[in-house]
């Protein structure tokens, strides 16, 4: 059973490798905080915001992310791909998103506001009322 995290907020963090795994937070506020390092492992964010966090090459295969918000927040190179489908649910709001992967998933309504979004790869993925806002979208995959 994972640990249960709610209505807490995290300021001026750097996770390590497996800190947040087998945590499920809920209504949680993560402000200038550092993923990149992380290796999750059984993570659910439910209702949480990021603020100003660093998310870069972390490994975030085994999370779940449902009704979650990014706000200027770095996000290279991240494979989306392989997270937990169910009631995934994302918005990006001014967040550099470069060299990251959403094959195949059903991202259908996420906005994405202000965003970096160079050679991003979407290709198989529902873009169903998808909203690019002022997103620089060079060299990204659809299909």
């Amino acid at each position: 059973m994972p640990e249960y995290f709610l209505d807490i907020e995290y300021n001026n963090l750097t996770y390590g490798v497996d800190e947040v795994n087998f945590k499920e937070f809920e209504c949680c506020t993560f402000n200038n905080c550092t993923f990149s390092a992380c290796n999750f492992m059984d993570v659910t964010f439910i209702d949480c915001v990021f603020n100003d966090c660093i998310f870069s090459e972390g490994k975030i295969n085994h999370v779940a992310l449902r009704t979650v918000t990014f706000n200027r927040c770095e996000i290279k190179d991240v494979n989306f791909a392989m997270c937990n489908k169910l009631i995934f649910e994302v918005r990006f709001n001014n967040c550099t998103l470069d060299f990251s992967k959403f094959y195949a998933l059903k991202i259908k309504g996420t906005p994405f506001v202000n965003c970096s979004l160079i050679a991003v790869d979407f290709m198989a993925t529902d873009l169903t009322e998808v909203l690019f806002e002022n997103c620089d979208l060079y060299r990204t995959e659809f299909a």
